[in-house]
């Protein structure tokens, strides 16, 4: 691998995280995989 990393591929474990902020960051891919389905339905 070259080093440079995709802007959306991102290591969010390195931050020491609280467990109420990795839990909204579970919240939040989960809202985002729902999106995303909804709109492969729609179309």
């Amino acid at each position: 691998m070259n080093g440079n990393r995709h802007p959306l591929c991102q290591s969010v474990f390195h931050n020491n995280l609280t467990s109420e902020q990795y839990t909204k960051l579970w919240i939040s891919l989960i809202n985002q995989i729902e999106r995303s389905k909804e709109t492969v339905a729609v179309h």
